[in-house]
């Protein structure tokens, strides 16, 4: 058995071992289990670094499931802390009446409760369960008028709390049990990062002029505590003024790090924290420009915003958005990476990923649309003739002829690409009409138009295409990252 922990707080006596062992004060073990730092965290699991681990406080009560009243209450010393990644047992002292006749309880852990402006009284046993349940907080906390960044985390660190409610007692006198707890951040990060190619000077001239979270989507309140996913307040039941109004315009990079293989940094579904090392390193290295994490109340909302860009003194505009409402849940980590190709426009990939995988209840999958290489028709002069016109180029079929085009799709892993045609599809054949994403590792779908052999009349017929993505019971249009030029076959 590990050694009990007997730590100051609010203790009503002293405990006295006694001979009998039968005699010996009653205690309430409780163990608690620590988020982990990179250098702990094990195979599976993305890692918070620095300061966003660092524990600065961290008190536990209990409390009666019925009723309410107070059954013990600790604050925990420094010496004491859990380690990061690990589990540390800790021992309440309780009245020998809860003792002898134990009912379930709810148990409320707090750490770091300064850095979303809480102030406990010098004895936590003055917190009542009322406090604790309906508390709140907002405001400059991890709000949007002052963005909180990794330098803001040095003194206070990142407010983490876990609870339970109606926890069963197990154990014999003296000592008792209830479960463990997972302390769980009670904010979420987000990452950008930037690099272009530099193949012939293309995308030399390429600055960020502007990088926007749109308003309406990080919450006024948020709960201290949840049992739930999310821990939104709503008083008016989710309607524009339970959210910041204003927009978050951030800080931009003063230039746009080179970086000949901007697709390698996409994420497609591999370990999490291979994927956070593959940034860090591609970040040190000089691949990845790095905005550096901000952190922000959770929200229920599928956050949108902008990047405003110039390139060859052009601005353009370009929106980004979440995967789905729900993906900036607590203790959340989301990575946006927009890189530059060789004469395109800004391309962007999103992942978003559980802060601590292995303790997560919701699961989570990429189904985003990342697309590598835009459709493109492959040149054939001796049997194809291709002609730019104001809607796009036209490709003339000559008899017998095949298009030969590609794209390349990186992701969703393990969805299906679904290609139709569009027009007058009984007079071609295209293939393949379904294409496995990522297969065998491959991002790149060749695909060919010709002559339906079968069609009765095909003289004049056109199709263009048309793509989709289908992954699990979702379909999602791909058209605005796969179509670039748009082609139309004739024949």
């Amino acid at each position: 058995m590990v050694p009990l922990l007997l730590l100051s707080g609010c203790n009503r006596k002293e405990i006295i071992r006694n001979p009998s062992f039968q005699e010996e004060e009653p205690v309430l073990g409780l163990a608690v289990n620590f988020p982990a730092s990179e250098f702990t965290k094990a195979a599976g699991d993305l890692s918070g670094t620095g300061d966003e681990n660092a524990l600065h406080s961290l008190t536990v009560w209990v409390f009666r499931s019925t009723g309410h009243s107070l059954v013990a209450c600790k604050s925990i010393p420094p010496a004491d802390f859990p380690p990061e990644g690990g589990v540390r047992r800790y021992s309440l002292p309780v009245e020998r009446s809860f003792a002898n006749n134990p009912s379930d309880v709810d148990i409320f852990v707090l750490a770091n409760e300064k850095s979303i402006g809480i102030t406990l009284p010098p004895e936590p046993e003055e917190v009542t369960w009322d406090y604790l349940n309906d508390k709140t907080f907002g405001g400059d906390f991890f709000g949007v008028s002052s963005p909180t960044n990794t330098e803001d985390l040095e003194e206070n660190g990142l407010p983490m709390s876990a609870v339970g409610k109606n926890m069963t007692v197990s154990g014999e006198l003296p000592i008792l049990k209830v479960e463990t707890l997972s302390l769980s951040r009670a904010v979420s990060r987000i990452r950008f990062v930037f690099c272009k190619t530099a193949t012939e000077g293309a995308t030399e001239n390429v600055e960020i002029s502007e990088v926007k979270l749109s308003g309406g989507q990080i919450p006024l309140k948020e709960y201290v505590f949840t049992t739930g996913a999310t821990g939104i307040y709503k008083y008016y039941g989710g309607a524009s003024d339970d959210y910041e109004s204003a927009p978050v315009n951030l800080d931009v990079p003063a230039s746009i790090a080179d970086n000949e293989a901007p697709e390698a940094y996409i994420y497609a579904n591999q370990n999490p924290q291979v994927y956070q090392d593959l940034i860090d390193d591609a970040v040190r290295n000089g691949l990845l420009t790095d905005m550096g994490y901000l952190y922000f109340r959770e929200s229920d909302k599928r956050l949108v915003g902008s990047i405003k860009y110039i390139i060859d003194n052009q601005t353009h505009t370009r929106e980004f958005s979440m995967n789905a409402a729900g993906d900036f849940a607590r203790n959340h980590s989301w990575t946006l990476l927009g890189y530059f190709l060789s004469g395109r426009n800004l391309q962007l990939a999103t992942s978003v990923l559980p802060w601590d995988y292995n303790t997560y209840t919701i699961q989570f999958k990429d189904q985003a649309v990342v697309a590598t290489g835009k459709f493109k028709v492959d040149e054939d002069p001796e049997h194809l003739k291709i002609t730019k016109t104001a809607e796009g180029l036209t490709v003339q079929l000559g008899p017998g002829a095949v298009a030969q085009g590609h794209l390349s799709i990186s992701a969703p892993v393990g969805g299906k690409l679904m290609i139709m045609p569009v027009g007058d599809a009984d007079a071609f054949l295209v293939s393949p009409e379904v294409a496995d994403i990522f297969q065998n590792g491959q991002d790149r779908v060749n695909i060919t138009i010709r002559r339906n052999p079968d069609a009765k009349e095909t003289s004049g017929k056109s199709i263009t295409l048309s793509f989709s993505v289908v992954i699990g019971e979702r379909d999602i249009d791909a058209n605005s990252e796969l179509i670039d030029d748009k082609y139309t076959f004739v024949l």
